[in-house]
């Protein structure tokens, strides 16, 4: 089965609005529709053929209509440049969680047999929208796309600009620019498939591409490239392992529509309908009979998120009707037994309705341990090759780096200070003693910081018996606050951590990079100070 990777590197940020939201603002989706390829391809068609209907075209049809060739969705690219997968709704984390000093914390998966909810945590549902797993299944890599927000005002067409008649204020959460979003093509084997690929290539050769909601508002400029790959969708157990076992794990890797099997729509308020309406699309899926009782799903393991999906017909020039779907990540736990080539052909085809769009995409026994542990990434960024700059330009471009650093770490302390947790503070002498100290490291010179932030370090070890029971007792994100302190004065690195911001790619102007060495033990006072002086207003508070 012929397997193609698409790559999309967003040049402009992009709405790709799939889901039905609040009339007043656009959203975007975490992810690129495959049906957003799709129609740019079909538009592409008809120009090349010279001809607006090609439903009668028997090799359109083959593309675009008949399933024979899917279009699954572009999902956030790792720094490998591998596709993401949606994160699976069972995985679950410790809730107010905040990495350790690796960067990482500990995921439960609660639709393993041996899944033990911790007695002395209260767990909640992993909101990173993306994953990557490990090989073991013991580890794993989150991701989130970066968005941006603009506010638009409504404009008159014939005034040129707002008028009491028609001036809205509205939103747009679109997809950022500068990311890098990877799909894949789907073609059924046979006779015409090498015909079929071809002509997709064909139809990718060129690279610039307009995809999603206001194109001509500065939205939705994409790079486009086409390869072939062997690399499959989703990762998949051991099969032979599973083999002759009774339970699979069924993870949904897209939005999904399921029908019953008289035809009508899985809505949200009927579950109980859905054992039969599910094993109407495994048997449509594996071509043959699946049946699936109630019985079979075990449902204190599962989990089932919703999603009301939308979307633009562009021949109509209308919105489509809104349709309850099964949401990308669900999860289900399945009491049956299934060979390995029928589970291979489900996966191929997928489930429910709009497949070609990329919808109904799932996957057998993800490589899911107990326990895991995880860690966060950037989005990959596209690989752009720099313009060379010298002079002038480059500093006045090293500046400008280090002046996003300096604003990526005042938000990045804010956002410390608003999510961390704290414990027992020490008494408000002991704050004002500890902000007005590592102030005055922060005002020495460069040369002798390093030597005055060792000798801060020290006096913290040298306190009273009094004075440091207080520091000991007090906890920070679930450490005590003297270790924290003695940790991130020793190991100015570390902050990067704390922050959230290692290995953050956003930062950089003209290909060079802000120097974050130069700044660490700048950034570890400057936290130790702002931390101070926050929890002295919340006993001030209190």
């Amino acid at each position: 089965m012929p397997l193609l990777k698409y790559t999309l590197d967003l040049e402009e940020p992009l709405l790709a609005a799939g889901r039905v939201s609040d009339p007043n603002s656009n959203t975007s989706l975490d992810f690129i529709p495959g049906s957003l390829l799709r129609g740019l391809l079909i538009h592409r068609y008809c120009a090349q053929a010279g001809q607006s209907d090609i439903t009668h075209d028997a090799l359109a049809r083959a593309l675009f209509f008949d399933g024979t060739v899917r279009y699954l969705h572009a999902h956030p690219a790792d720094p490998d440049g591998a596709r993401t997968l949606p994160t699976p709704r069972t995985l679950l984390k410790a809730k107010y969680a905040t990495p350790g000093n690796d960067g990482q914390w500990t995921l439960h998966n609660s639709a393993h047999a041996a899944f033990s909810a911790p007695s002395d945590q209260q767990l909640e549902r992993e909101e990173k929208p993306f994953i990557t797993l490990g090989d073991d299944g013991t580890s794993a890599t989150l991701y989130a796309p970066r968005r941006t927000l603009s506010v638009h005002m409504q404009r008159d067409r014939r005034m040129g600009r707002a008028t009491a008649e028609n001036g809205a204020v509205f939103q747009y959460q679109a997809l950022a620019e500068d990311q890098r979003f990877i799909g894949l093509i789907v073609v059924d084997d046979g006779a015409a498939a090498a015909h079929q690929v071809a002509k997709l290539k064909a139809l990718t050769a060129d690279p610039v591409a307009w995809l999603g909601g206001s194109r001509s508002a500065g939205y939705g400029r994409v790079e486009l490239s086409l390869a072939d790959t062997a690399t499959p969708e989703a990762p998949h157990g051991d099969e032979d392992d599973k083999e002759d076992e009774d339970e699979l794990t069924l993870t949904l890797l897209s939005d999904t529509l399921l029908v019953d099997p008289e035809g009508h729509p899985l809505a949200w308020a009927d579950l109980a309908r859905l054992p039969a309406a599910l094993g109407a699309a495994l048997s449509e899926a594996a071509g043959e009979s699946v049946t699936l009782s109630e019985s079979e799903i075990a449902w204190a393991r599962s989990s089932v998120g919703r999603a009301l999906l939308g979307g633009y017909n562009s021949t109509w020039r209308l919105p489509l009707p809104p349709a309850p779907a099964l949401a990308a990540g669900s999860v289900l736990v399945l009491r049956k037994r299934l060979p390995a080539p029928l589970r291979a052909a489900i996966q191929a085809r997928g489930l429910g309705l709009r497949r070609v769009e990329g919808y109904g995409r799932c996957a057998f026994n993800l490589p899911l341990a107990a326990t895991l542990r995880a860690g966060s990434k950037d989005v990959a960024a596209p690989t752009r090759a720099a313009q060379p700059i010298a002079g002038e330009a480059e500093r006045l471009a090293r500046r400008m780096a280090q002046r996003q650093l300096d604003q990526a770490i005042e938000a990045a302390i804010t956002r410390f200070l608003r999510t961390g947790t704290s414990h027992n503070p020490p008494r408000r002498s002991q704050l004002d003693w500890l902000a007005v100290q590592a102030q005055q490291v922060l005002n020495t010179a460069e040369e002798q910081m390093d030597q005055a932030a060792q000798a801060l370090r020290e006096r913290l070890q040298e306190l009273r018996q009094a004075a440091k029971q207080q520091f000991e007792r007090s906890q920070i994100n679930g450490q005590s606050l003297a270790q924290w302190l003695d940790d991130h004065l020793a190991q100015p690195g570390q902050v990067w951590a704390t922050l959230g911001l290692a290995g953050d790619q956003r930062l950089g102007v003209a290909g060079i990079a802000p120097d974050k060495a130069a700044v660490e033990l700048r950034t570890t006072l400057r936290l130790i100070a702002a931390a101070a002086g926050h929890w002295r207003k919340q006993e001030e508070g209190r």
